[in-house]
């Protein structure tokens, strides 16, 4: 910085000065539009704590890594003795249930509640035990092992080519009726019957749907065809006929089945 003639009031002012002093004149010695910013000078105690900082961060972080990887064997162990442990709890559970096995001629097999024998019921009583009371009716046979036997109606295809028969609930100007749904096992014998058969099929209770009692899962026994039943009225005394037979929940073992 030095002393220089103001060149306005000739008065003395340092040249890094921005105006005159005495008169206020702007400096012709330093640019007006872009003054110098001040910058701070560092000092060497700053600079030393700044490396000193530095080291503390370094030191502290190599210390925790190696905290971390003194630690990992001490974990794999742990980790493995958990695994040894649970291996060991398994192999006892499979003892202990090996040793609970019984075989099937002991005690628990001899007392065990055999299963129940299928309830064996004509199409017309199935049908008026529905329409006589729905909830005592399916107490009665819902989900249970059924034998109906029944005068078939019509032998039917229903959604995605399911077979059903329906079997008569009522005379033989009647459409009462209760539908046996056939396993698709059945197709074959399904397809040698005839309307007017006397039918035996073992199925599981269902329930009423739109006023029609159903059977579940059907298989057919055995069938009494209706050109081997004896008639004494014509056509629509053999429909008759065949109706009395499975009101009575009868067939004959003489006569070939399908």
């Amino acid at each position: 910085m030095a002393l220089v003639n103001c060149h306005e009031c000739s008065g003395k002012m340092s040249s890094e000065a921005p105006t005159c002093p005495h008169c206020g004149a702007p400096s012709i010695y330093i640019d007006q539009t872009n003054p110098k910013p001040y910058k701070k000078k560092t000092s060497l105690g700053e600079f030393l704590g700044v490396i000193f900082l530095g080291i503390i961060i370094i030191f502290a972080v190599s210390a925790t890594l190696n905290s971390c990887i003194k630690s990992s064997p001490s974990n794999d162990q742990a980790n493995t003795e958990n695994a040894l442990r649970l291996s060991q709890d398994t192999a006892s559970a499979s003892n202990e249930n090996s040793n609970q096995t019984v075989s099937p001629n002991s005690t628990q097999t001899n007392n065990s509640t055999p299963p129940a024998p299928p309830i064996s019921v004509t199409a017309v009583k199935f049908y008026k035990d529905y329409h006589k009371n729905e909830i005592a009716a399916d107490s009665k046979y819902k989900d249970k092992p059924l034998i109906i036997t029944g005068t078939i109606l019509s032998i039917n295809k229903g959604i995605a080519d399911s077979m059903y028969l329906s079997l008569s609930a009522g005379d033989s100007l009647s459409l009462d009726s209760v539908q046996a749904n056939l396993n698709e096992s059945e197709q074959s014998r399904a397809a040698s019957l005839s309307k007017g058969d006397v039918v035996r099929v073992q199925c599981v209770g269902g329930m009423m749907v739109i006023g029609y009692p159903h059977g579940e899962k059907c298989t057919i026994i055995d069938t009494k065809h209706a050109k081997d039943t004896p008639s004494d009225e014509g056509s629509d005394g053999q429909t008759t006929s065949n109706q009395g037979s499975a009101e009575t929940g009868t067939l004959d073992s003489n006569n070939p089945t399908s």
